[in-house]
């Protein structure tokens, strides 16, 4: 429009020009024969009618340019009103005031949380809101071995050893099917079940090239959590989540049962623990880290009075948001678990120290579902070799 409104400029300034030159004889005072006079005038006629149909094409097309701008304004009015609306409208439909920036901000924090919410949730650094209720359905594969010597005698000093000393290589492989219950309670609080079934085949390779293999499967320890968020310190301080946890002893133990033909899927203690969580959002990344103390409840098994060790973990660890749908987190955890003591006497040997360091991958559906995947490596040996789990989310749809 603007080439075609140049354009006409261009003409009318042409004839101009033109109309100047045709004048230009009558200036010098050249005489004009009367029939060139009449063919002129009719020529200067036509130039003023044309120019006039020019000037009226120019602000034809002004008034069209001024139309377009105010649909554009209008348009931008309306987009401006809608956005508006989704950011929320008073009770009579009127949409307020756009967003401040804090509210923004507020905002962008939430679109960053929920690109890694089922790693917090997972990790104990985010509560569900409260009503709020999922199930989740997970399986985990752990594998580990060991090598051993195993002595078939006594020994009468540190290097005289009267018997059989043969090695024994040991292969484990655990399948753990879990399903947890997820409830946000009112007061930042949040209610956890869980309930695990085990599957599991051990293999004992000794020197003496014999195998022994047991297969078996059963329920695991039940778990119970409630977890509430802390009130701050003071303004702008970290935000902690406490938890406890609560075990019970209802997989078979390792005392009383079939070595040959049975394998237990649980330590036969109830347990109870306490952890504080703390979470630092920094877009795009969140820090967290748990520290969890566990105490195993002393139990009489047979004739004996057992305390098992307790333990002090510490877990450190980072989540990166790739996108709103995709997160990966990264941590490293530290366990330290005391010595067991039997009749009041600590058993040699008993002390467990176990490292893992873990990956994981969360990954948010447009239908609403998510899809989790870990991964963990075992750092000492008291630690699985290798953790593989999956689990995936189901949180019931609001009508």
């Amino acid at each position: 429009m603007r080439r075609t409104k140049s354009t006409l400029l261009v003409l009318l300034a042409a004839s101009v020009t033109c109309a100047q030159a045709q004048q230009a004889p009558s200036a010098a005072g050249t005489p004009v024969p009367p029939e060139v006079a009449a063919q002129l005038d009719e020529l200067r006629r036509a130039i003023a009618v044309r120019d006039q149909v020019i000037r009226n094409l120019i602000g034809r097309i002004e008034q069209l340019e001024r139309a377009v701008s105010g649909s554009s304004a209008v348009a931008t009015a309306q987009t401006t009103e809608s956005a508006a609306q989704v950011s929320g409208t008073d009770a009579a439909g009127t949409a307020n005031a756009g967003p401040s920036t804090d509210e923004q901000a507020e905002r962008d924090q939430q679109l960053i949380r929920a690109a890694f919410e089922r790693t917090l949730i997972d990790r104990g650094g985010l509560l569900m809101r409260p009503g709020t209720f999922e199930v989740e359905p997970s399986v985990s594969y752990a594998h580990s071995s060991s090598e051993n010597l195993v002595i078939d005698g006594f020994t009468i000093f540190p290097v005289l050893i009267v018997g059989d000393v043969f090695s024994e290589r040991r292969r484990r492989n655990t399948v753990t099917t879990t399903l947890t219950g997820r409830l946000g309670l009112p007061w930042n609080s949040q209610l956890e079940v869980r309930v695990p079934y085990v599957y599991e085949d051990d293999s004992r390779l000794t020197g003496d090239g014999n195998e022994i293999r047991v297969s078996d499967h059963g329920p695991g320890d039940i778990e119970v959590a409630l977890s509430h968020e802390l009130p701050r310190l003071f303004r702008g301080g970290p935000s902690f989540l406490g938890s406890l946890r609560w075990k019970a002893a209802t997989a078979r133990d390792p005392f009383g049962y079939d070595p040959e033909n049975e394998i237990p899927f649980g330590s036969g203690f109830e347990t109870l623990s306490a952890s504080l969580t703390d979470v630092s959002v920094l877009d795009p990344v969140v820090f967290f880290g748990t520290l969890t103390y566990t105490e195993s409840l002393p139990a009489r098994k047979g004739a004996d009075r057992i305390d098992p060790g307790d333990s002090l973990s510490l877990q450190l660890g980072v989540a990166l948001a790739l996108n709103l749908e995709t997160s990966m987190s990264f941590a490293f955890e530290q366990a330290f678990t005391g010595r067991t003591r039997l009749n009041g006497v600590e058993v040699p040997g008993t002390y467990v120290n176990t490292g893992t360091l873990s990956v994981g991958l969360s990954r948010a559906f447009p239908s609403g579902r998510t899809f989790d995947a870990s991964l963990a490596i075992g750092l000492s040996e008291d630690s699985p070799d290798v953790q593989l789990g999956f689990s995936m989310p189901i949180r019931p749809r609001r009508n």
